[in-house]
C-alpha cells in the first residue's frame, strides 16, 4: 500500500532529526523542508567538485530541499541538493560549488519512502 502525505512528511522530519541535520525551512502547507548546510565528509561519489591540484580539501557540505505534494494516489516526493567544497590554499579558504551526481538525492528519496510505509 502506498504511503500518504502525512507519512512522507513525518518520515522526512524523522530522517533529518536522526541525522542531526538542522532544518532551515519547515512549511507543511507548502510541503517544503530545507536543511541548513550539513557536513557530508569528503568520501563518497555524490558530487563533482572539479580539481584543485594546489588546494587542500577541508570538507564538503550539502543543503537538502525536499518537496512533498499530495498527488491523489500518494505523495509526490522530490529531493534536490546543493553541494560545495571548502578548500584552503595559501592561507585562504574558499567555498567551491560542486555539481551533484544525483546519487545522494536518490538515496534520500528511497530512504524517505521506505520509512513512510
Amino acid at each position: 500500500m502506498p504511503c500518504n502525505f502525512d507519512q512522507a512528511w513525518s518520515a522526512t522530519v524523522q530522517l533529518f532529526a536522526e541525522n542531526g541535520w538542522p532544518i532551515a525551512t519547515l512549511e507543511r502547507d507548502s510541503g517544503i523542508i530545507v536543511s541548513d548546510w550539513v557536513d557530508i565528509g569528503t568520501e563518497g561519489d555524490y558530487t563533482d567538485c572539479g580539481s584543485a591540484p594546489l588546494a587542500i580539501v577541508l570538507g564538503r557540505e550539502a543543503k537538502f530541499n525536499v518537496f512533498i505534494r499530495d498527488a491523489g494516489s500518494g505523495p509526490s516526493l522530490t529531493v534536490n541538493a546543493s553541494f560545495h567544497e571548502l578548500r584552503s590554499f595559501n592561507e585562504r579558504t574558499i567555498y567551491s560549488e560542486c555539481t551533484s551526481l544525483e546519487v545522494l538525492e536518490a538515496k534520500l528519496h528511497g530512504e524517505i519512502l521506505d520509512r513512510a510505509k
